[in-house]
């Protein structure tokens, strides 16, 4: 269920955006069916190995033995690698890529056991949405300012805590963090757990008015999305800093939908007990 709604989110966020190509190399098509960067790589590396030790994918791919190890777990949880057994240490060989048109199948029936449950938050109003873009630092900053105007007591996001400070950042986040709590602004977001700012800023706790998940092993996104009111907004965490909000009820439910179905398989996060004065600044 998670490598679907992984798919999903993943080609809503990056259509609108870019267009695919029409060649993409191996690697490309395997992340383009829900697989990230490194796991294609580790997967296609493992195809020509036939029977091997985590030592040889490291050599392979470039990649450290820990990372390769966790890449494996996942490929495994996923059928797409097999775990074998020595007497004094684990191989690994990759199964049958018939294994990829099973798995599409698969999450082909989930797609058609949600559709209903997807066409009954769609919404007949045939409203136009409207779609604003920003670029730069200060657009970007237009953006976090836009959920605070916005009147709303709680947004949703997904992303990570470097890139939020990354794009708009650290002083700015500083001060945007506290305009938000003494707002009220409550907010609730799934992040990735290795890309975590060690700082209480970013922390989950009830004085930052914030409650935040960690998304499933192996789930990335190039943009932080964030939900509030009828609005979309979608963040670039790439050098050239942009964004762009959509403001449109459907689109909005539509990814609240997901997000929810994200939350409930993600993992919760360690509260941490020391809070954050409220400030004046407004």
């Amino acid at each position: 269920m998670h490598y679907f709604l992984y798919c999903v989110v993943r080609k809503l966020d990056m259509l609108a955006i870019y267009l695919y190509s029409l060649y993409m190399s191996l690697s490309e098509q395997l992340q383009s069916i829900g697989l990230s960067d490194k796991e294609a790589a580790v997967y296609l590396q493992s195809l020509s190995l036939g029977s091997f030790a985590v030592s040889d994918i490291a050599k392979k791919t470039g990649l450290k033995r820990p990372t390769c190890y966790l890449i494996l777990e996942e490929l495994a949880k996923r059928g797409l690698v097999a775990i074998v057994p020595q007497k004094d240490k684990l191989t690994y060989t990759a199964e049958s890529p018939n294994i990829l048109f099973a798995r599409a199948e698969e999450h082909m029936q989930t797609v058609k056991q949600m559709l209903p449950d997807l066409f009954t938050i769609q919404k007949s109003t045939g409203a136009q949405p409207t779609i604003k873009f920003y670029s730069g630092k200060t657009g970007i900053h237009s953006i976090y300012d836009d959920i605070l105007s916005s009147g709303v007591k709680e947004y949703f996001y997904i992303g990570s805590s470097a890139d939020l400070a990354k794009t708009a950042g650290e002083d700015f986040m500083a001060q945007w963090v506290r305009k938000r709590i003494d707002l009220g602004i409550h907010a609730t977001g799934i992040r990735t757990e290795h890309s975590e700012i060690n700082d209480t800023l970013y922390a989950k706790d009830a004085h930052h008015l914030r409650d935040i998940r960690f998304a499933p092993l192996g789930f990335e996104l190039p943009h932080t999305i964030a939900l509030y009111g009828t609005k979309v907004a979608v963040i670039s965490a790439q050098q050239d800093s942009f964004g762009f909000i959509v403001d449109n009820a459907d689109f909005r439910n539509t990814l609240q939908f997901l997000f929810k179905a994200l939350w409930q398989i993600s993992t919760p996060a360690t509260v941490v007990k020391k809070s954050v004065k409220k400030s004046s600044a407004k």
